[in-house]
C-alpha cells in the first residue's frame, strides 16, 4: 500500500478566483496566487470611470465570496510616457487620476511598485530596479567573502554563481533583453 498526500488547497482557490476575470469588463486582468492587477490605458474620463467600475466589481466580487481583501494594500501606478508638463497643469488633472474604494478610501498612487521581485516605475525606468538588485548582489557578495575562508577559484566560482548571480540575472530579460 502506498500513502499519497494530496493538496487540493492550491486548486480549490484557483478554481475559486477563476470567475473573477468575467467580472471585469473592461480592464485587462493579471492573477498570480492572490495577488490580482487590473490594467487599464486611461485616454478619457470615460476610460477612468471604466476602471472605478472595475474596481468596484472586484470588491462586490470578493464580498460576495466571503474573501476579505485589505484596501490599505491597494496600489495604483500612473504610467506616463508623455514627459510633457501641460496636461499636468490642467485643474483636473489629478482628479481623473484619484479611484476610491467603495469603503471610500482613495487609492494613493505610488511612484514604484513590486511585482513579482521586480520594481516598477511610474516613469518605465529600470534604474530603481537594476540600483536595488545590484544592492543586494553586493550585500551578497560582501556576506560571501566574510563568511567563507576559503578563497579557492572552485570554491569562489560556486558561491558566486548560486549566491550571488541569481540575483542579477532573475528575470534580467524583462529589464535588459
Amino acid at each position: 500500500m502506498i500513502d499519497v498526500e494530496i493538496s487540493f488547497g492550491p486548486i480549490l482557490f484557483i478554481i475559486y478566483v477563476a470567475d473573477l476575470q468575467n467580472r471585469v469588463l473592461h480592464c485587462d486582468t493579471g492573477t498570480f496566487a492572490d495577488d490580482t492587477k487590473l490594467q487599464k490605458r486611461i485616454v478619457s474620463e470615460e476610460s477612468g470611470k471604466e476602471l472605478q467600475e472595475d474596481l468596484e466589481r472586484v470588491v462586490e466580487w470578493s464580498s460576495a465570496n466571503s474573501m476579505v481583501l485589505h484596501e490599505d494594500k491597494f496600489e495604483v501606478v500612473h504610467y506616463d510616457l508623455n514627459k510633457t508638463s501641460l496636461l499636468r497643469e490642467l485643474p483636473f488633472y489629478n482628479e481623473l487620476r484619484l479611484y476610491v474604494t467603495p469603503a471610500g478610501n482613495y487609492i494613493n498612487p505610488v511612484k514604484r511598485v513590486r511585482d513579482l521581485g521586480i520594481l516598477l516605475s511610474d516613469d518605465c525606468s529600470w534604474t530603481p530596479h537594476v540600483m536595488k538588485i545590484s544592492s543586494e548582489a553586493r550585500r551578497m557578495a560582501a556576506w560571501t567573502l566574510r563568511a567563507f575562508k576559503d578563497r579557492s577559484v572552485n570554491a569562489m566560482l560556486t558561491l558566486f554563481k548560486s549566491l550571488v548571480r541569481c540575483k542579477l540575472e532573475y528575470c534580467s530579460p524583462l529589464w535588459s533583453p
